[in-house]
């Protein structure tokens, strides 16, 4: 009897463990593949671009209702600022808030273009050419 219920505890210390680590990973884990498992691009709509001297600062959310925002990857090359974008459905019970609203840190580079990005596909959301903003949606 002694043995059963040492090894159900065992067996529900494991359980507990694995049901954790699922939840960290489809968390924050994804950002360990980068672009790789964001958003697709057409999925997100963005309503504010502000590009000011250190900052690039983004609003915008998902046209999947039922998904939470949980995180963004991002890259700078060059000139260009590609963002990845995560929604996660299984996460969706701690909020369903959809939206988001980005700040990153540009001090080193002079955004002409932002783009939104996964491993297979960029859309171009917002340019500025000749000093003038285009925000495209």
């Amino acid at each position: 009897m002694k043995k059963a219920i040492k090894n159900f505890i065992i067996f529900l210390i494991i359980v507990v463990t694995l049901i954790i680590f699922m939840f960290v990973f489809a968390r924050y884990g994804w950002k360990l593949f980068g672009f790789a498992l964001c958003d697709s691009p057409d999925m997100n709509f963005t309503e504010v671009v502000a590009v000011e001297d250190n900052t690039v600062h983004i609003e915008g959310g998902t046209q999947d209702s039922f998904s939470s925002f949980v995180g963004y990857v991002y890259k700078i090359d060059g000139s260009n600022l590609y963002i990845g974008v995560k929604h996660n459905l299984f996460l969706g019970f701690f909020s369903r808030i959809g939206s988001f609203d980005i700040t990153i840190d540009a001090r080193k580079a002079k955004i002409t273009k932002i783009y939104y990005k996964n491993s297979k596909a960029e859309r171009l959301i917002w340019t500025i050419e000749g000093g003038i903003l285009r925000h495209q949606n």
